[in-house]
């Protein structure tokens, strides 16, 4: 099946908001919100059942980019009238985790299945330099022996954290899981810091977030690499 949807541009959406009362823009944000969150799990669930798969024009993910500006968009119109937005619980989440990214330290990627190898990938820097290596084990531990390769890669830091930015990592949810399958595919990414504060770490279980692909692109794993655990 294949769906079709015509989209406004932001500053549509911000010239119709300064037109609206606070109450009106509120709606309008908690709307846009709503809309990407059902866009989000529509992928992920796709992902799962291939079969109820929706071919969306404009793509769900160009939509999602959309929704954010238009949410974007209505809080400025909102404020511009004399409100004052107050971030809700997921929001001060996301934008914890985008300001602690000026202190990441580390990035741990596994992913394994039951009958399966584990891979691991790292992400660590020196300086301006990122640093990658790869781990590959029979079990979900690793040790310094199970270690295939490091490199040094061609972006520097700051690009690697514009990278990580851009997929938005803090609106995932902290666990992903399945219910309907038992063993499958783990996954784990875990994100070190050098202010002292906790890691912060996301998990699924045959589940996965609906840009997940994105982050694996990242880690430099490739398509076959990932969809023989999928």
């Amino acid at each position: 099946a294949q769906e079709v949807i015509v989209l406004l541009s932001p500053e549509c959406i911000y010239e119709d908001c300064k037109k609206k009362s606070l109450d009106e823009i509120l709606s309008d944000i908690y709307s846009f919100k709503t809309s990407m969150g059902q866009l989000k799990s529509d992928i992920e669930y796709e992902a799962i059942d291939r079969s109820c798969r929706v071919i969306m024009c404009p793509s769900s993910e160009l939509q999602i980019d959309f929704m954010r500006q238009y949410i974007d968009a209505a809080k400025l119109a909102y404020e511009e009238r004399g409100g004052e937005y107050i971030l809700s619980k997921s929001e001060r989440r996301s934008q914890e985790f985008e300001e602690r990214l000026l202190a990441l330290e580390r990035i741990e990627f596994v992913i394994g299945g039951y009958f399966a190898t584990h891979t691991k990938r790292v992400i660590s820097f020196e300086s301006s330099q990122v640093f990658l290596s790869d781990f590959l084990s029979v079990f979900s531990t690793f040790s310094p022996a199970d270690m295939i390769f490091s490199k040094v890669l061609t972006m520097t830091r700051n690009e690697f954290i514009e990278r990580i930015k851009s997929l938005y990592i803090g609106e995932w949810h902290r666990n992903y899981r399945n219910p309907y399958v038992l063993d499958g595919t783990q996954w784990e990414a875990t994100f070190s810091y050098s202010d002292g504060g906790r890691p912060i770490t996301f998990y699924g279980s045959n589940k996965y977030p609906y840009n997940f692909n994105d982050i694996c692109k990242l880690m430099q794993l490739k398509k076959k690499e990932v969809s023989e655990y999928q």
